[in-house]
């Protein structure tokens, strides 16, 4: 099976880093702007319960959609019997985070006696080498 990289050459590739770069440096500068309108906008409709801002002009609206979150269980209340068994079936896992900040070094490091490595992925990094 031929994928649209087979099929492009290495120079056509190299011409393509230039363009690459900048396009990254404009989705980031624009995601910045975003992020930051986006909380203006959010933080004042949050205050504003069931508001709708309406731009008539542009024909834009913006309110806010609830969603849901995860469910979560509370495994501290549920019976060592169950809790065994989730563990037996390998359900259960614990919040890295959670182990960074205890407080109780003993347990930390206890605990990170059975840290496992993360999994690998592959990230493009595109940077301006310097002359």
């Amino acid at each position: 099976m031929t994928t649209d990289a087979d099929e492009v050459t290495r120079q056509q590739l190299v011409g393509l880093l230039r363009s690459a770069m900048e396009a990254r440096a404009s989705r980031d500068q624009y995601a910045r702007q975003y992020d930051q309108m986006a909380r203006l906008l959010k933080d004042y409709l949050q205050a504003h319960e069931d508001e709708t801002l309406f731009d008539g002009e542009a024909k834009i609206e913006a309110s806010l959609q609830r969603r849901s979150l995860g469910e979560s269980y509370d495994v501290a209340s549920m019976s060592w019997a169950l809790v065994q068994a989730l563990h037996e079936a390998r359900l259960l896992t614990v919040n890295v985070g959670g182990v960074r900040a205890l407080a109780d070094q003993r347990l930390k490091d206890e605990v990170n006696v059975y840290k496992q490595p993360g999994g690998e992925t592959t990230a493009l990094m595109l940077k301006k080498a310097e002359d």
